[in-house]
């Protein structure tokens, strides 16, 4: 038998189409020896460390949930990161399906990184870091013989409309938005505890980079650096049998970000390929918006 991933319940809120999933546990593991031994005589996890990194599709529904700046934290509920088991020449198995979690988990989740990348559907890159309740409880837990049904489909997004200093800009090909949240798990936990316990937002330094082609944008924003009082980007949703909605559907997503700085990043050509800058625009603040009406 084997697994794939399926969708992930973080507190109250279900994230549905998720594309990649890696956990990540952090194990710290070291040995005891007898005096001047060659080989141990017993080996220990010292401590543990779970993050998990993912990407997911479903766009409205998390970004609606999960703070661009402070993210979403749980206590004492559904932390699951969830599998369906398929059998080995069939498809999925009933009733064999998995997660790795706790029905009373406890952790924080921030949303790292938003790319739109053109008619490509955009994605959205999350981490989550996960603490125990005292230190010496594994926040996390293998459980089998789950049966997790049949996967839901909300919507997909494309890149939209972009607005740089209250005027609109065209030419880029894609951007992706850093919202820069530093998040800390305490080194070590207190009272002699195996995992953490304790997990910090230190600061939020968000920023996007911008893909384009035409030059002139150099001239604009650079060459080199300039101030921005504002800028909106905007995402729109993908069509069933056609291309996207129309800019008055309220059902668009946008990014707000803050007065801040400009920075040319990169500006690199060769022969026969065309030349795509890279600005990067440094801002104190941004903020999201789901079912948007793009004409209001």
């Amino acid at each position: 038998m084997a697994m794939m991933i399926f969708d992930n319940v973080w507190g109250a809120l279900t994230i549905k189409q998720c594309s990649t999933a890696a956990i990540q546990l952090g194990n710290t593991i070291d040995r005891g020896r007898a005096s001047s031994a060659f080989t141990a005589s017993e080996i220990y996890l010292m401590s543990s460390r779970p993050r998990v990194r993912f990407t997911t599709l479903d766009l409205a529904t998390v970004l609606a949930a999960v703070s661009p700046s402070t993210g979403l934290s749980i206590s004492n509920t559904n932390l699951k990161f969830q599998g369906r088991v398929l059998t080995n020449g069939g498809s999925f198995a009933t009733g064999s399906d998995v997660y790795i979690g706790s029905t009373a988990g406890y952790g924080t989740l921030i949303p790292v990184s938003l790319t739109a990348n053109g008619a490509n559907f955009a994605t959205l890159d999350l981490e989550a870091a996960i603490r125990s309740s005292d230190g010496h409880t594994a926040p996390i837990g293998y459980t089998g013989s789950q049966t997790l049904g049949t996967a839901s489909f909300t919507s997909t997004y494309q890149q939209g409309p972009t607005t740089i200093g209250g005027s609109g800009v065209t030419g880029i090909v894609r951007w992706t938005a850093n919202f820069g949240i530093v998040m800390q798990v305490a080194e070590q936990p207190t009272d002699g505890g195996i995992y953490p316990t304790e997990i910090y937002l230190h600061m939020a330094d968000p920023f996007v980079d911008i893909t384009f082609r035409d030059q002139a944008h150099l001239n604009t924003y650079g060459p080199i650096f300039s101030a921005n009082t504002s800028a909106l980007f905007t995402l729109r949703k993908k069509a069933d049998g056609g291309t996207v909605v129309a800019l008055s559907d309220s059902s668009s997503i946008t990014l707000t970000l803050g007065a801040g700085l400009n920075s040319v990043e990169d500006v690199t050509g060769q022969t026969g390929q065309l030349v795509e800058p890279t600005l990067r625009m440094h801002a104190k603040s941004i903020t999201v918006a789901t079912g948007v009406d793009l004409t209001a």
